[in-house]
């Protein structure tokens, strides 16, 4: 097997003599303390990093691998870990390949998996050579270097890797399971290579998500709710440039014509004064690629006119399109459909929705969109703002029940 680039350390190892090691016991157990002192100590170092404070993302990771989340997190739990009929252990060795659409994904995949006692590795793009990445990286770095948690070096393999098919099915054949993000393409690359016949694999397609906004009860918002409304809009849409499976790509408008009309001018104008504080994109870009993207819709008969700026555009789909399918190009690109009503809408058949975000929903309003997920459509339901917080219950999975391993005890 040749060496591989791993970037723990800044070291070039080979795969046998470290996560694939036979001769390794497991030595941490599900919710190991050990674990859990680490997390939490990486939490701290996020959060007290200057250079990091304004990065969102990096700063809703630390909130997450706090320990008195990770205590909360046990607790929900609680049945997998306190089990009359088994006992809890790691499913073994993990093979995580990790998106390149949300910087911070990848931390997440390791820690549900690593707070079961796996091993990991995660394949990482090798676009991610951000800043803020390489600091990541350096603190990880640098508690695994300390006495405490050594132990976790062999736990926590970051490589990359060319796109090689030898390599899939060499690592495939000597892991227990595999997570799968990226995607549709992604997944088709990697069931080329099957592996061990036990290999688990957890995999992650491609969704699109939507926003369902009460027209009437956002313009009954005060100056300060409106505001935070716009916050929280910005933050599920722009974090990530629109390119999260979890942004919304398509904008649902309930309420009369005249509430629409009054409460779209004011999301563009708000979210353009946002924008123009906030995004840090090249906008003669994203112009250009708005623009492309309009004349292509509008050729294909998706939309039929178009409002807003450079910043932000809003698109009316005509009549007949199925906005269940739809991604946009990002940057502040959203379709959108205007109903008096939520009984307008029909998500049952529509199993690309992962999460619908809403806002100024009553409870009525509420419940029937609970109703869709009812079956193959949604994942998600969830306040606006909370699109891209990331849960151990994703996709319809509990990845901590996925990712471990139950021995009958009878």
């Amino acid at each position: 097997m040749n060496a591989i680039n791993v970037l723990n350390n800044g070291e070039i190892v080979d795969l046998n003599e470290t996560f694939l090691s036979e001769n390794d016991l497991y030595e941490i157990k599900p919710f190991d303390q050990i674990t859990i002192d680490f997390l939490d100590k990486l939490s701290r170092l996020l959060l007290s990093d200057v250079k990091l404070k304004y990065r969102a993302e990096m700063v809703a990771l630390g909130f997450w691998l706090r320990k008195s989340n990770l205590m909360a997190l046990k607790t929900e739990n609680d049945f997998l870990l306190n089990s009359k009929k088994y006992v809890l252990s790691p499913i073994g060795k993990v093979f995580h390949v990790c998106p390149a659409n949300v910087d911070t994904m990848f931390v997440y995949s390791l820690v549900v998996s690593l707070l079961m006692g796996n091993r990991n590795a995660l394949r990482i793009s090798s676009r991610m050579e951000q800043e803020s990445i390489n600091l990541l990286f350096k603190h990880i770095n640098s508690l695994m270097n300390q006495d405490d948690f050594s132990l976790l070096k062999k736990y926590i393999l970051i490589i990359k890797y060319d796109h090689n098919k030898l390599m899939n099915d060499w690592i495939s054949n000597h892991v227990n399971a595999r997570v799968i993000w990226g995607g549709d393409k992604t997944i088709a690359t990697f069931k080329q290579s099957s592996g061990n016949p036990r290999l688990k694999d957890v995999v992650f397609s491609d969704r699109i998500s939507i926003s369902v906004l009460n027209c009437s009860a956002i313009n009954n918002y005060s100056i300060e709710q409106f505001n935070n409304f716009i916050n929280r809009f910005y933050n599920d849409s722009y974090t990530f440039d629109q390119m999260g499976c979890s942004s919304p790509q398509t904008v649902i408008f309930i309420g009369e014509e005249n509430e629409f009309d009054q409460c779209i001018k004011k999301i563009i104008s708000s979210l353009t004064d946002l924008a123009q504080k906030k995004t840090a994109l090249d906008l003669n870009s994203m112009a250009s690629l708005k623009l492309n993207r309009m004349v292509q819709d509008s050729m294909d008969e998706i939309i039929e006119n178009h409002f807003g700026n450079n910043l932000i555009q809003f698109l009316p789909l005509k009549d007949n399109v199925d906005f269940s399918n739809l991604h946009s190009c990002g940057g502040g690109y959203f379709y959108f459909k205007n109903l008096k009503s939520v009984n307008g809408l029909n998500f049952q058949n529509a199993p690309k929705i992962q999460t619908i975000s809403y806002e100024g929903l009553n409870e009525s309003e509420l419940n029937t969109i609970i109703e869709f997920a009812n079956g193959e459509s949604i994942d998600r339901i969830v306040k606006m703002g909370n699109a891209l917080n990331f849960d151990y219950i994703w996709d319809g999975y509990n990845l901590f029940d996925e990712l471990s391993k139950k021995v009958a005890v009878i």
